[in-house]
């Protein structure tokens, strides 16, 4: 990435450094998504962090799979020695049993700034928006047992 400019520089934190072993320095947006930034800023605490890295990980586990075998085809993959099918289910049932401690407004606010990485607005927990991402992420810490 070119260097960012001073707009860039005010409005979110980057960080020069070697991406890979041997190669040139580059500048990293080290605030990639909104609940890095709210992280960042003290607005979140670390169970609520992980509760939301966990969310979108399971969220992409189900809905963007990157396997290149059909679904229904029935051979064991990978060292779990689950079918593809079986695999699908299983990630079906670990976003179910986060999705099903939220309220439906919670979860579409969780969605929409975990997964779509839209940004959350003012961290004032009077703000609706804000409120019901904390609420939704805390139900998922208690879910996952995640210290708080």
């Amino acid at each position: 990435m070119e260097k960012p400019n001073s707009f860039q520089f005010q409005h979110t934190e980057y960080k020069h450094k070697r991406v890979s072993k041997g190669g040139s320095k580059v500048w990293v947006d080290v605030e990639g998504t909104p609940f890095h930034k709210a992280y960042n800023r003290g607005k979140l605490t670390d169970a609520q962090f992980e509760a939301a890295k966990a969310f979108e990980k399971r969220y992409l586990a189900v809905w963007f799979r990157k396997s290149a075998k059909n679904l229904l085809d029935p051979t064991p993959t990978g060292s779990s020695g689950l079918t593809n099918q079986e695999a699908a289910i299983r990630a079906k049932e670990r976003l179910e049993e986060v999705e099903e401690a939220m309220t439906y407004t919670q979860l579409n606010v969780v969605i929409s700034v975990c997964v779509d990485h839209k940004p959350i607005g003012q961290c004032e927990i009077k703000r609706r928006r804000y409120r019901y991402l904390v609420e939704g992420l805390d139900e998922i810490a208690l879910v996952l047992r995640l210290s708080r």
